[in-house]
């Protein structure tokens, strides 16, 4: 039995398909039973609250593994922490955990800091354990800014730097990979996965230009200037911090190293920009 926490977000939904397509017994974790309609009578659903530890500790009962991503927020590292305590706790014995890429040191960038504190804490558990740290996912370069591309005032603080960007099909596709595999060929790794290619946001911008059929433009800004816009237009002041700090990984070439480590797992090529944005952009 596999626990999928994070099970109806960006990368655990596909997981979760793919894991049940592969023939593998899944129970999924939500806090409303109604968001995990979609994987009804495939998949346990258990419902979770994190004021209850009771709750978690009896949604990893009698499995072996499970997958650890509780989502960005203010308490996304004492979410994870509880979640693999409880998981240990209940006798799981192989643990992955969905990471970033900069973790594990001292960048100064807030999901960096909390994705560090939740690998140590994971690291100093009796559990078996592998860590992924994918590049920044193509939707929260094109999907998360949409009213903004739709408005002519896509733009950054990124300049010059580039980045690797991955699908988040094929952070499940990587996940699901490692969990299939179990402890025995992953335990105590720490994998960083990217896409094909390092590109520049203006980059993006042209290859979403070229198949949109109508020109876009990414603006360089300073971040001054892009915290006045994120602010005016309503964005709150913690999910600007963490678009801020997504400019900045690209602005310092965190993410800029091609990783051959998907291909070397997976057995195949990560998605490109272009194959993403044929399937997903209208």
């Amino acid at each position: 039995m596999i626990v999928i926490t994070g099970a109806t977000g960006h990368v655990g939904t596909p997981l979760t398909l793919q894991l049940l397509d592969a023939g593998e017994q899944v129970r999924v974790t939500t806090r409303d039973a109604d968001n995990a309609a979609a994987f009804a009578g495939r998949a346990e659903v258990a419902v979770v609250d994190f004021a209850d530890p009771a709750t978690l500790e009896a949604a990893f009962a009698g499995a072996d593994r499970a997958y650890i991503a509780a989502g960005v927020s203010e308490t996304q590292a004492q979410d994870e922490i509880a979640l693999i305590d409880a998981a240990t706790k209940a006798g799981v014995g192989y643990i992955v955990k969905l990471s970033v890429i900069g973790a594990g040191g001292d960048y100064p960038v807030v999901v960096q800091q909390l994705n560090t504190a939740i690998e140590a804490h994971l690291q100093e558990s009796d559990v078996a354990w592998t860590i992924v740290r994918p590049a920044t996912y193509f939707g929260s370069i094109i999907d998360l800014p949409a009213g903004f591309i739709e408005a002519g005032a896509w733009g950054g603080v990124t300049d010059p730097g580039t980045a690797a960007f991955i699908d988040t099909d094929d952070v499940a596709a990587f996940s699901a990979r490692l969990l299939i595999d179990g402890p025995t060929s992953h335990a105590g790794k720490i994998y960083t996965i990217t896409g094909p290619q390092s590109l520049s946001l203006e980059q993006v911008a042209a290859a979403l230009s070229a198949q949109r059929g109508t020109q876009i433009t990414f603006t360089q800004r300073t971040e001054a200037e892009q915290t006045q816009l994120l602010a005016g237009a309503g964005v709150p002041e913690a999910f600007i911090g963490i678009l801020l700090g997504i400019d900045k990984m690209t602005r310092d070439d965190i993410m800029a190293e091609v990783s051959p480590t998907f291909s070397e797992i997976v057995g195949r090529a990560p998605r490109p920009l272009s194959a993403w944005l044929a399937f997903t952009v209208e």
